[in-house]
């Protein structure tokens, strides 16, 4: 893509030299601040691929979902792997871990930050078997909950279960425990304690947004509720903004603090397509 076939230069070639000119234009900059390790594991795609057990239970959708849901809230996501290095986040999410053993679970909980895990999570032994004492597992040792049922909700049928804000997957959830977060007819959707969160449901992405902005304001990361089409990432007291939609946004209207900002590259005036980068 950088040269057409007679060796001219080509749009690739454009586009990376304005890259790099961009880069040179920044500077030298540190590795970007740890705000949220998303938990993403291989093993659990093969698991869901293996036994769906839904038409649209699709882990990559699943992960895609939590990972869209904490961009738009402004926060910076780190993916990595489930016994990757966890210091240094204020907050972990694993959309769903079916394979849990007790060195696991201890190495993401023992952290002290706030854990969500998401459905399904614990549900297999890794010989692929429901685990004796039940769903979630070795996850019961820090948050005494069963999954006693799961319903696997095909297109359409969540709201006819009067339960429009789940869809997809549900799970019956038996426990001592006072439900965190339940839907608006009063189903038990989120169950915590200490640091560790259990979401007993694939929400719709507003009902999945509010609880991770509330988990986020507690930890006291830095929240920004963005428009559907604009991303950001901090780094080293720089705020990188890259806008994916078809229209111009007014950057200066979406960030209180941003007309006593200095802008590196760009402006206020964020173009489709294009990138801002300022100073906070």
């Amino acid at each position: 893509g950088l040269l057409r076939p007679d060796r001219a230069e080509d749009q690739g070639a454009l586009e990376a030299r304005a890259a790099a000119a961009d880069i040179a234009r920044i500077g030298a900059l540190p590795a970007p601040e740890r705000s949220v390790a998303l938990l993403f594991s291989y093993e659990a795609d093969w698991l869901f691929d293996t036994q769906p057990q839904g038409r649209d239970c699709r882990y990559i959708e699943l992960a895609f979902q939590w990972y869209s849901a904490l961009r738009q809230l402004g926060l910076n996501v780190d993916i990595v792997h489930p016994d990757a290095p966890l210091d240094g986040y204020a907050m972990i999410v694993a959309p769903s871990l079916p394979i849990l053993s007790e060195a696991r679970v201890a190495w993401i909980t023992g952290t002290g930050v706030p854990v969500l895990f998401g459905p399904r999570s614990g549900s297999k032994t890794k010989d692929f078997a429901i685990p004796p004492e039940l769903p979630p597992g070795p996850l019961q040792s820090v948050l005494p909950i069963k999954v006693i049922r799961a319903e696997s909700l095909r297109p359409g049928l969540s709201s006819a279960e009067g339960r429009p804000e789940i869809t997809r997957w549900f799970e019956h959830i038996e426990s001592e425990l006072a439900p965190e977060m339940c839907t608006a007819d009063g189903t038990p959707m989120v169950f915590a304690k200490g640091n560790v969160r259990y979401l007993a449901a694939w929400p719709e992405e507003g009902i999945l947004q509010t609880i991770l902005l509330t988990i986020a304001k507690a930890t006291g990361l830095a929240v920004t509720e963005l428009p559907a089409d604009l991303r950001i990432r901090r780094c080293g007291g720089h705020v990188f903004a890259f806008n994916f939609g078809s229209e111009t946004l007014d950057l200066a209207g979406i960030f209180d603090a941003l007309p006593k900002s200095q802008f590196v590259l760009g402006s206020s005036d964020l173009g489709s397509a294009d990138l801002a980068v300022w100073l906070e």
